[in-house]
């Protein structure tokens, strides 16, 4: 089997997606899959290489629209070997499309959010930006697919609510093994995210400004340097914090230091506006950290072990939430697992099902 995967972003890019696919592909490839990704590259990376047996083709993009555009060329060329195109959510979708009907290929598309009404309500966007945005989301979501994979019930009861007979099958995502530690006490409350309009940074830094009267709270942020508006955000309203050290930034680290600074945290802050499935949450619930979410999207269906929801979605709620966690005062939610075998068990069923035309 053939299977070219088109992707907006690819490994070593680092977020929850991209962790999903870079796995995916790794075991498909071991399993005898034959994998191809095109995806971009929008700074220096190399246009052709091989990463865990997979070929990874890259096109050179400004940013994410002209990526749109500027792969179809490649994708139509490399979908004429394929037996199956794999696409998500959103900007690789179109070239994918375009490519699935030029060569009559089958396509499936994995939809890690649908976020429909929430444009309207994330901050650091425009009017212009929120209806482009909104827009170009109905647009790709109303393309045919031969499959369209929801990576947590929350999705898929979403896209169920936008399409009730669309073709929506519900995959969630994988994760590769995870050693939970021994609990001890943290030394900090972290957060580890992009700096995505959704991901809540405003009601954080709010929230910090509310608890940081208290010394013995500090916080660790693990974020990238783009984009760069809200990363100026950040470190503008939170200067004298950072500068006391009560606040301190870490950026592009690797899975190794990432998982030790997870391992010494007293709790792994979420405070996402919607979350279609929550690959922090999952993983910090597989090392058995504890979690302060928002109860927004997925979250409530990964999060696990020690939790505080905070449900009044404000800042003064999670500062609450925050000073709950100081008195160890966690609900506790039965463990729940993401093996990557049986994601692609049913990823690898799944392509064999679209490429045999069964239902």
């Amino acid at each position: 089997m053939n299977v070219l995967f088109i992707l907006e972003y690819f490994y070593p890019y680092h977020g929850g997606a991209e962790k999903l696919f870079h796995e995916l592909t790794k075991e498909l490839s071991q399993k005898g899959i034959n994998v191809t990704v095109l995806t971009a590259s929008y700074d220096n990376s190399p246009l052709s290489e091989t990463i865990c047996s997979v070929k990874v083709i890259r096109v050179r993009a400004r940013n994410r629209f002209h990526f749109s555009l500027n792969a179809i060329a490649k994708a139509v060329s490399l979908a004429k070997e394929a037996d199956i195109i794999h696409t998500s959510t959103y900007n690789a979708a179109f070239p994918a499309w375009i490519a699935s009907k030029i060569r009559a290929k089958k396509i499936v598309l994995t939809v890690h959010e649908y976020w429909n009404e929430l444009w309207w309500q994330l901050p650091f966007l425009n009017l212009f930006e929120r209806s482009v945005f909104w827009i170009y989301e109905q647009f790709i979501l109303s393309l045919s697919y031969d499959r369209m994979i929801a990576v947590s019930n929350f999705t898929a009861n979403k896209l169920h609510t936008r399409n009730p007979k669309s073709n929506i099958v519900c995959v969630t995502n994988g994760q590769i093994e995870l050693k939970a530690k021994a609990y001890q006490e943290g030394e900090f409350y972290l957060f580890v995210g992009r700096l995505g309009v959704s991901k809540g940074i405003d009601i954080l830094v709010q929230s910090i400004e509310l608890c940081i009267d208290n010394p013995s709270i500090k916080f660790k942020l693990v974020i990238p340097q783009t984009p760069k508006t809200i990363f100026k955000y950040v470190i503008s309203t939170l200067a004298d914090q950072i500068t006391s050290g009560q606040v301190e930034l870490f950026h592009n680290l690797d899975d190794g230091p990432l998982q030790s600074l997870m391992n010494k945290a007293k709790a792994i802050i979420i405070p996402s506006y919607s979350e279609g499935f929550g690959f922090v949450a999952a993983e910090a619930s597989a090392l058995d950290i504890p979690i302060i979410h928002s109860g927004k999207g997925a979250l409530p269906e990964v999060a696990c072990g020690r939790v505080i929801e905070f449900k009044n979605y404000a800042a003064t709620a999670l500062c609450d939430a925050i000073l709950s966690a100081e008195k160890d005062n966690f609900d506790s939610k039965e463990k729940i697992s993401y093996p990557i075998e049986d994601a692609v068990k049913s990823h690898i069923s799944l392509y064999h099902s679209v490429i045999n035309h069964s239902q």
